[in-house]
């Protein structure tokens, strides 16, 4: 790796060339050296990625939350997101990245 950051104590991110991933403080991979951009924000509990202009969602376990197929993420609650994909937009669970209902006129209040 070209270079690391420490996040946290406890976490690290990881730079190889112009990918990104995130490695806790036993060295082991959370999120893979694959991503564009990683985002960690402070009081969140999640992690926000971006590969080739579609984003995505990690757990700070290392599990992914919703894969990197949405053109946009906002944050609602700390359980639902909307995301827009192809056009629609949609409210998205968190918790096995469940659905919940879809409106494009949402997209007005972004």
């Amino acid at each position: 790796y070209n270079r690391y950051f420490s996040l946290w104590p406890h976490l690290y991110l990881v730079r190889h060339e112009q990918q990104y991933g995130l490695f806790n403080h036993t060295y082991r991979e959370l999120i893979p050296v694959i991503y564009n951009q990683v985002i960690v924000e402070p009081g969140k509990d999640h992690i926000k990625v971006e590969l080739n202009g579609l984003w995505g969602l990690y757990n700070f376990d290392g599990s992914m939350a919703l894969a990197p197929i949405y053109e946009e993420l906002h944050e609602v609650t700390s359980d639902h997101v909307i995301a827009t994909r192809d056009g629609a937009v949609r409210r998205i669970s968190r918790f096995g990245a469940r659905e919940i209902r879809q409106n494009t006129a949402w997209s007005a209040n972004l």
